[in-house]
């Protein structure tokens, strides 16, 4: 996966884990106000955050009271949604052309059983309109043998202009309203989780089409409307406003900001945005980065990306570091 499609992804992951934190519960107010982050409510989330992103102390602090599990850690289903697509439909050259083939995609079967189709696909003039259909489609995890398996349609519009060498991506349009669901299962069948992502309007915006985002020329990924759904409990994360830009650093590897509007179920919100950027070596492995939530009366959680393959944070609620997580790899 190529770092900017990575941190694009694991980008996502921080603010889907910690859409989830912020919203499990932590101070009153009415619907539509600003909400208290606190530290209590962060500290019960973070064990649903776990689900897509790891959170762990540097210094020794309170035994664990999550069990460290590099396979629910690793913004799993969102980084898989990409990988699974792009093994199915997006180009592998490294010239930044059109992020969809011209001629439809075959069929793609899973480890396990399903499939990826596309249902509709048309091009013309540089430009593909389709949709992608994951149809129970089941991967194993090579090395824990866990299963993850997939079903739902993405709607796209991958806007282009042709090219000798082929159709080149000037933006490419997306939407899901009726959701991609993920389960994920031990090696034996036991569901381990069970999510739903709905979307609409994500737009993402190529830097410099045919190259490589620069500082002045970013790729800019916006989205209006996201809702992230724990099928096991219920409870739906809502995200609104997301807005992330990223480019290529003269060192080959990738510097990215983002910024949204988060919702507890009542309907209270509180604000996400990058503090410092999040930045990314030549292999797509993290290196630094802040993501600062701020609630109501100044109250904030500050998260600080542990650099590494894993990708891994440690946690400050007003202040105070959260220790009841795992140690950090």
């Amino acid at each position: 996966m190529k770092p900017i499609i990575r941190i694009g992804a694991w980008a996502v992951g921080v603010v889907a884990a910690t859409a989830v934190i912020a919203t499990c519960g932590g101070g009153t107010g009415t619907s539509g106000t600003q909400t208290a982050i606190d530290l209590a409510s962060v500290q019960t989330g973070i064990e649903i955050g776990s689900s897509v992103f790891n959170f762990c102390r540097t210094t020794a602090g309170l035994r664990s009271a999550i069990p460290s599990d590099p396979v629910r850690g690793k913004a799993a289903w969102l980084i898989r949604m990409l990988e699974l697509g792009r093994g199915a439909s997006l180009r592998a050259s490294g010239n930044r052309q059109s992020l969809f083939d011209p001629t439809k995609p075959d069929d793609q079967f899973g480890d396990c059983g399903g499939r990826i189709t596309f249902p509709s696909y048309n091009h013309s003039s540089g430009t593909t309109t389709g949709t992608v259909t994951f149809d129970d489609y089941c991967t194993v995890d090579s090395e824990t043998g866990e299963r993850s398996i997939a079903d739902g349609n993405i709607s796209f519009v991958d806007r282009g202009t042709p090219s000798a060498s082929g159709p080149i991506s000037n933006s490419v349009e997306a939407n899901s309203p009726n959701g991609v669901t993920l389960i994920t299962q031990t090696a034996g069948g036991t569901q381990l989780t069970a999510q739903k992502l709905v979307f609409t309007d994500f737009l993402y915006d190529v830097g410099v089409p045919g190259g490589s985002p620069t500082a002045s020329n970013p790729d800019r990924i916006t989205l209006d409307e996201s809702r992230l759904s724990d099928l096991v409990t219920g409870k739906t994360y809502r995200q609104t406003a997301f807005s992330f830009t990223a480019f290529d650093t003269p060192s080959g590897g990738t510097q990215a900001t983002f910024s949204g509007r988060g919702y507890r179920s009542n309907g209270d919100y509180y604000d996400v945005s990058t503090t410092t950027p999040l930045t990314a070596n030549s292999s797509g492995d993290l290196t630094g980065g802040q993501v600062t939530f701020t609630g109501a009366n100044g109250s904030n959680a500050v998260m600080t990306l542990v650099p590494g393959s894993t990708p891994q944070a440690t946690m400050t609620v007003n202040g105070t570091p959260v220790t009841n997580v795992p140690s950090c790899q």
